[in-house]
This record gives structure tokens, C-alpha cells and sequence, in this order.
């Protein structure tokens, strides 16, 4: 059995990594177009599957986890504005719930 539960682990492992890949890819996606128009999609596109090949030889190059990691935190930053929006709108909603408790008898 412990040859079974290997192979199952590594393929449970590479689906991990895979579905990852298509997750970022996405979410980068969107972020440029959202930021930038739908004419960056494909640009994007490109340069994401050029650095996926990229990465394979990090030991040769640290600039490849650098474009990387760029990628990663473009998709972290329109974060705090909707965390901001949303955090506006729940004490404005907790106000209101306030106001029309202590204006009923």
C-alpha cells in the first residue's frame, strides 16, 4: 500500500501546483484588466506562460522570482480599497441600526 499512497500524494500534489498556476494567472488577469482595460489581457497572457517556463531555472536566475512576485502582489493590491469600502459600509449600516434603536420606544 505505501506505493499506492505515493503516487496518489504526488499526483494530489501536482494538481495542487497546477490548479495554482491557472488561480494566479486569473486573478492577474482580471486585476490588469480591471486597472488597465481588456487590451492587456493578452500581453499578459504571454508574459505569464514565458515566466512559468522561466521558473524553472530559479537557481540560475533570482530576477525570474522577482517578475514573480510582482505578479503575486498585483493581485493584492486593489485589496485595501475594497476592504475599506466594505469596513465604510458595515459602520455605516451599524449607525443607522444604532439611530433607529434608540429613536423606537
Amino acid at each position: 500500500m505505501p506505493t499506492v499512497g505515493g503516487w496518489i500524494v504526488a499526483f494530489c500534489a501536482f494538481l495542487f501546483g497546477y490548479t495554482t498556476l491557472i488561480g494566479w494567472a486569473y486573478y492577474g488577469e482580471q486585476f490588469l484588466e480591471y486597472v488597465f482595460g481588456p487590451r492587456v489581457a493578452l500581453p499578459y497572457r504571454w508574459v505569464y506562460c514565458v515566466l512559468i517556463v522561466l521558473r524553472r531555472h530559479r537557481a540560475r536566475s533570482s530576477s525570474v522570482w522577482a517578475w514573480g512576485d510582482l505578479d503575486e502582489r498585483a493581485a493584492d493590491l486593489p485589496e485595501p480599497g475594497r476592504r475599506a469600502r466594505r469596513s465604510a459600509g458595515v459602520a455605516a449600516a451599524a449607525l443607522r441600526d444604532r439611530d433607529a434603536r434608540a429613536s423606537t420606544p
